[in-house]
């Protein structure tokens, strides 16, 4: 799995543990952290009709599992501080 992600992305991940909170402005996409698989796959396809490859899925797997790690965190899950615009939510 590791050799189909970005050096930076896997650095970024490594460090995801030692923060307590984030903050973001996202006025066109849900975050990644509260993407459905549904969701998160459409968006890692970039519209394409076609079925998923292995390399978007494992994408997808890697997103849903650091949303399970940043939520069930000990002793506190993360505090996320999120602007989102109204037409992601809408549609």
């Amino acid at each position: 799995m590791e050799d189909q992600l970005p050096q930076d992305f896997l650095d970024l991940i490594g460090l995801e543990d030692e923060v307590a909170g984030c903050r973001g402005f996202q006025p066109c996409i849900i975050p990644g952290l509260f993407q459905t698989e549904a969701y998160a796959t459409a968006v890692i396809q970039g519209g394409s009709a076609r079925p998923p490859s292995e390399a978007q899925l494992t994408k997808v797997r890697v997103r849903l599992e650091r949303q399970k790690a940043m939520t069930g965190r000990r002793p506190e899950p993360l505090h996320v501080w999120m602007v989102l615009g109204e037409a992601p939510l809408r549609q």
